[in-house]
Protein backbone atom coordinates (compact mmCIF):
# COMPACT_ATOMS: atom_id res chain seq x y z
CA UNK A 1 0.00 0.00 0.00
CA UNK A 2 2.86 2.60 0.65
CA UNK A 3 4.07 2.12 -2.66
CA UNK A 4 1.15 2.94 -4.23
CA UNK A 5 0.94 5.77 -2.51
CA UNK A 6 4.41 7.03 -2.91
CA UNK A 7 3.57 6.33 -6.96
CA UNK A 8 0.42 8.31 -6.60
CA UNK A 9 2.74 11.43 -4.81
CA UNK A 10 5.18 11.13 -7.22
CA UNK A 11 2.97 11.30 -10.49
CA UNK A 12 1.15 14.28 -9.07
CA UNK A 13 4.20 16.06 -8.45
CA UNK A 14 5.29 15.47 -11.80
CA UNK A 15 2.54 16.33 -13.03
CA UNK A 16 2.71 19.81 -12.08
CA UNK A 17 6.27 20.73 -13.22
CA UNK A 18 5.44 20.55 -16.47
CA UNK A 19 2.38 22.38 -18.90
CA UNK A 20 2.02 20.43 -22.55
CA UNK A 21 -0.67 21.34 -25.05
CA UNK A 22 -1.40 20.30 -28.88
CA UNK A 23 -3.48 22.28 -31.24
CA UNK A 24 -3.86 21.43 -34.80
CA UNK A 25 -4.94 24.59 -36.96
CA UNK A 26 -5.52 22.95 -39.96
CA UNK A 27 -4.88 24.27 -43.06
CA UNK A 28 -2.92 28.03 -43.73
CA UNK A 29 -4.04 30.08 -46.18
CA UNK A 30 -2.36 33.62 -47.58
CA UNK A 31 -1.66 34.58 -44.14
CA UNK A 32 -2.34 33.21 -40.57
CA UNK A 33 -2.09 34.75 -37.29
CA UNK A 34 -2.78 32.18 -34.62
CA UNK A 35 -1.75 32.60 -30.64
CA UNK A 36 -1.99 30.87 -27.49
CA UNK A 37 -2.27 31.51 -23.89
CA UNK A 38 -1.08 29.70 -21.01
CA UNK A 39 -0.10 29.80 -17.62
CA UNK A 40 1.89 27.99 -15.41
CA UNK A 41 1.91 27.55 -11.52
CA UNK A 42 4.60 24.94 -10.92
CA UNK A 43 6.55 23.41 -7.99
CA UNK A 44 9.79 22.44 -8.18
CA UNK A 45 13.16 23.21 -9.17
CA UNK A 46 13.14 23.76 -13.02
CA UNK A 47 9.31 23.55 -14.29
CA UNK A 48 9.09 23.56 -18.02
CA UNK A 49 6.09 23.73 -20.30
CA UNK A 50 6.14 22.52 -23.99
CA UNK A 51 3.58 23.06 -26.87
CA UNK A 52 2.82 21.98 -31.12
CA UNK A 53 0.91 23.60 -32.99
CA UNK A 54 0.39 21.01 -35.87
CA UNK A 55 -0.56 23.00 -39.27
CA UNK A 56 -0.03 21.96 -43.65
CA UNK A 57 0.11 24.24 -45.76
CA UNK A 58 -1.85 25.26 -49.25
CA UNK A 59 -1.02 22.98 -52.13
CA UNK A 60 -0.55 26.18 -54.07
CA UNK A 61 1.53 27.81 -51.61
CA UNK A 62 4.74 29.82 -52.28
CA UNK A 63 7.87 29.02 -49.87
CA UNK A 64 8.61 32.49 -48.56
CA UNK A 65 7.20 31.29 -45.20
CA UNK A 66 8.31 33.09 -42.06
CA UNK A 67 7.52 32.52 -38.59
CA UNK A 68 7.53 34.83 -35.74
CA UNK A 69 7.67 33.91 -32.33
CA UNK A 70 6.88 36.78 -29.91
CA UNK A 71 6.63 36.17 -25.92
CA UNK A 72 4.23 38.55 -23.41
CA UNK A 73 3.32 38.73 -20.50
CA UNK A 74 4.59 38.51 -16.70
CA UNK A 75 8.53 37.67 -17.19
CA UNK A 76 9.93 39.55 -14.16
CA UNK A 77 13.13 37.14 -15.48
CA UNK A 78 11.63 33.76 -14.64
CA UNK A 79 11.80 32.54 -17.97
CA UNK A 80 15.12 30.87 -18.64
CA UNK A 81 14.72 29.92 -22.42
CA UNK A 82 12.68 29.07 -25.25
CA UNK A 83 13.01 26.84 -28.14
CA UNK A 84 11.51 26.91 -30.93
CA UNK A 85 11.68 24.18 -33.62
CA UNK A 86 9.79 22.89 -36.87
CA UNK A 87 9.47 19.06 -37.59
CA UNK A 88 7.91 17.50 -40.76
CA UNK A 89 4.89 14.92 -40.41
CA UNK A 90 7.64 12.02 -39.98
CA UNK A 91 9.13 13.97 -37.12
CA UNK A 92 12.43 15.15 -38.89
CA UNK A 93 13.90 18.45 -37.29
CA UNK A 94 13.64 21.15 -40.44
CA UNK A 95 14.37 24.07 -38.23
CA UNK A 96 15.31 24.72 -34.38
CA UNK A 97 16.33 27.85 -32.74
CA UNK A 98 17.20 28.70 -28.57
CA UNK A 99 16.85 31.32 -27.42
CA UNK A 100 18.25 32.72 -23.40
CA UNK A 101 16.39 35.43 -21.41
CA UNK A 102 14.86 36.64 -24.94
CA UNK A 103 11.30 38.08 -25.83
CA UNK A 104 11.05 36.51 -29.11
CA UNK A 105 12.99 35.99 -32.47
CA UNK A 106 11.97 35.64 -35.97
CA UNK A 107 13.04 32.77 -38.94
CA UNK A 108 12.81 33.21 -42.93
CA UNK A 109 12.01 29.25 -43.76
CA UNK A 110 11.76 29.33 -47.09
CA UNK A 111 13.28 26.54 -48.87
CA UNK A 112 12.47 24.58 -45.79
CA UNK A 113 8.76 24.26 -46.24
CA UNK A 114 7.12 22.38 -49.02
CA UNK A 115 3.57 23.44 -50.86
CA UNK A 116 1.32 20.99 -49.41
CA UNK A 117 3.28 19.82 -46.49
CA UNK A 118 2.25 19.00 -43.21
CA UNK A 119 4.35 20.09 -40.63
CA UNK A 120 4.10 20.88 -36.20
CA UNK A 121 5.59 23.88 -34.68
CA UNK A 122 6.97 22.56 -31.21
CA UNK A 123 7.74 24.98 -28.25
CA UNK A 124 9.25 24.91 -25.41
CA UNK A 125 10.70 26.43 -22.35
CA UNK A 126 11.78 26.37 -18.54
CA UNK A 127 11.51 28.77 -15.89
CA UNK A 128 14.60 29.72 -14.14
CA UNK A 129 15.37 28.21 -10.80
CA UNK A 130 13.29 29.03 -8.20
CA UNK A 131 10.18 30.52 -9.83
CA UNK A 132 6.88 29.46 -9.16
CA UNK A 133 4.41 30.62 -11.66
CA UNK A 134 4.76 32.18 -14.66
CA UNK A 135 2.20 33.64 -16.86
CA UNK A 136 2.76 34.26 -20.60
CA UNK A 137 1.39 34.73 -24.10
CA UNK A 138 3.21 33.48 -27.40
CA UNK A 139 2.01 34.60 -30.47
CA UNK A 140 2.88 32.95 -33.83
CA UNK A 141 2.41 34.61 -36.88
CA UNK A 142 3.32 31.85 -40.22
CA UNK A 143 2.39 34.14 -43.43
CA UNK A 144 2.10 31.98 -46.89
CA UNK A 145 2.78 34.19 -49.36
CA UNK A 146 0.00 34.33 -52.35
CA UNK A 147 1.24 32.63 -54.97
CA UNK A 148 -0.78 33.81 -58.61
CA UNK A 149 -3.54 32.12 -59.82
CA UNK A 150 -3.03 30.97 -63.29
CA UNK A 151 -5.94 33.70 -64.86
CA UNK A 152 -2.84 36.01 -63.80
CA UNK A 153 -0.80 34.73 -66.08
CA UNK A 154 -3.23 34.21 -68.69
CA UNK A 155 -4.13 37.93 -68.43
CA UNK A 156 -0.65 39.33 -68.41
CA UNK A 157 -0.07 37.24 -71.61
CA UNK A 158 -2.64 38.32 -73.54
CA UNK A 159 -1.99 42.10 -72.44
CA UNK A 160 1.79 41.31 -73.64
CA UNK A 161 0.56 39.76 -77.07
CA UNK A 162 -1.77 43.30 -77.10
CA UNK A 163 0.98 45.02 -76.69
CA UNK A 164 3.24 43.60 -79.10
CA UNK A 165 0.21 43.27 -82.11
CA UNK A 166 -0.33 47.31 -81.31
CA UNK A 167 3.44 47.84 -81.54
CA UNK A 168 3.69 45.77 -85.03
CA UNK A 169 0.61 47.99 -86.65
CA UNK A 170 2.52 50.83 -85.30
CA UNK A 171 5.98 49.96 -87.28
Amino acid sequence: MNKIKLLAASLALISVTAHAGVRDIGQLDHGTFFEDTFGVSLSGKTPSFSETIKFSLLPASDLSTTIWLNQRGNFNGLLQFVTASITDKTGKVLWTESKYGTKGFAAELGSLLSPGGEYNLNLSGKLANGASSYNGKFSYSLNVSAVPEPETYALMGLGLTALLLRRRKRF
